[in-house]
């Protein structure tokens, strides 16, 4: 089961759409059906299959303490049947490679086995750092390795600057993978996190993502004041004052890095050739929300067919629908977005059982935000795979400082005890 796991981690980072698409697997809704799945989807569906007959007489236990994930897997597959009953199975091949596998995995997935987890976090790490240098390679031969199999998707929208594609073969993609780790190192203790951090930082240049850019800085800039000034200011009182010189040093020797690449390189052509509101990107996005005016109610609360959207796409000069909630409830209707949003964001939370609550928000509203300011979500992505692999990958590095009754010290206990559960 482990290997199962770990092969998965590998094939839904490392092995994705544009690199499946050199080798024949032509995903997505334009290949045979068997390949409209991911193969990471297959992968999770087999460890699924197996701990359903492997752990048969658990079944019961493992309902309860999963059932977050079972909630979001019954609703992905009562929101199928709805779909299939409504004969609109054009282009829903998403919900399998980025709903369907985040619920399989969240169930197989061991909230704690220190020996797994460590695994995990060594991929996560690995694809974190090669990605981020694709990016920046790309960005500085100006060349596309893996990129959409649609080239006009990139030369559309972004003809105003260059943008890498990296592993994941498309910018906002990698960028909504990149920010959930981001966030993650963020919170975590491992070694060299300030470097990593710059270095992804450097990668959302590379990938123009201005909305994953201002969210990550507006949104942790926000979370380490309020945590240092409001929510545990005595901890951070007791706090060595040579560790709080080295994080400001990062913090000024980051900024410094970051303004030469955005001023005086090209890295920074996405952001400084448009305007905070530019009308070929920003200004589709609010275009799309006019499509409410041609839609009822009715159709609001349940959805309409895919042939309606194109027309309305056609009618209003929109190659693409730029926002994945937009795009939900036109295919699914606002009842089932609702619902799936609770579900994620209950599943989610549940995940991040070690942290402190605002820790916790502050991820989930991290990957909402970035989330919200593209379509990913509505395609073959698993950046929602991604989140609940980090969930287990930097859980046994995490540990709270904790201010002692007596006020005379801090201790760094292991924290949350470890529960050594199989599955």
């Amino acid at each position: 089961m482990k290997n199962l796991i770990l092969l998965f981690s590998f094939f839904s980072l490392f092995v994705f759409t544009p690199l499946l698409n050199k080798i024949g697997y032509v995903g997505g809704d334009t290949g045979p059906a068997y390949f409209k799945i991911l193969p990471s989807t297959y992968i999770i569906l087999i460890g699924f299959v197996f701990v359903l007959f492997y752990k048969a007489e658990m079944f019961w236990s493992i309902l309860y303490r999963k059932k977050y994930g079972f909630a979001l897997l019954a609703l992905c597959l009562l929101l199928l049947m709805y779909i299939i009953f409504q004969k609109r199975t054009s282009a829903i091949s998403f919900i399998g490679d980025t709903l369907i596998a985040s619920a399989m995995l969240a169930i197989i997935l061991p909230k704690y086995d220190y020996k797994l987890n460590l695994s995990v976090q060594r991929i996560i790490l690995i694809f974190f750092v090669v990605d981020c240098l694709f990016a920046v390679v790309e960005r500085l031969l100006s060349r596309n390795f893996f990129p959409p199999l649609s080239l006009n998707v990139l030369t559309d929208y972004y003809e105003a600057a260059f943008r890498s594609t990296a592993l994941l073969g498309h910018p906002l993609n990698n960028a909504l993978n990149l920010i959930v780790i981001m966030g993650f190192l963020y919170l975590s203790r491992i070694k060299y996190k300030n470097l990593l951090l710059l270095l992804g930082m450097i990668a959302l240049l590379c990938f123009g993502s201005r909305g994953a850019i201002y969210g990550f800085l507006g949104l942790t800039i926000l979370h380490y004041f309020i945590y240092r000034y409001l929510y545990n200011k005595s901890t951070f009182s007791l706090i060595k004052s040579n560790s709080k010189f080295y994080t400001y040093l990062y913090f000024i020797f980051g900024g410094l890095v970051l303004t030469g690449l955005l001023f005086f390189t090209h890295f920074g052509d996405r952001l400084l050739s448009v305007s905070l509101y530019d009308e070929g990107s920003a200004g589709a996005r609010v275009r799309i929300l006019s499509i409410m005016d041609y839609v009822s109610v009715n159709e609001i609360l349940w959805g309409i067919s895919s042939h309606k959207i194109e027309v309305l796409q056609m009618k209003l000069d929109l190659a693409i629908i730029e926002n994945f909630w937009l795009q939900w409830i036109l295919r699914f209707g606002l009842v089932f977005t609702v619902l799936l949003s609770i579900s994620i964001v209950a599943l989610l939370y549940n995940r991040l059982y070690y942290l402190y609550i605002n820790e916790r928000l502050y991820l989930i509203a991290l990957f909402l935000f970035v989330a919200s300011t593209n379509n990913s979500l509505a395609t073959n992505t698993g950046a929602i795979s991604t989140f609940i692999l980090c969930t287990a990958g930097f859980n046994p590095f995490r540990y709270v400082i904790r201010v002692s009754q007596s006020g005379t010290g801090y201790s760094v206990p292991a924290f949350p005890k470890p529960n050594l559960e199989i599955i």
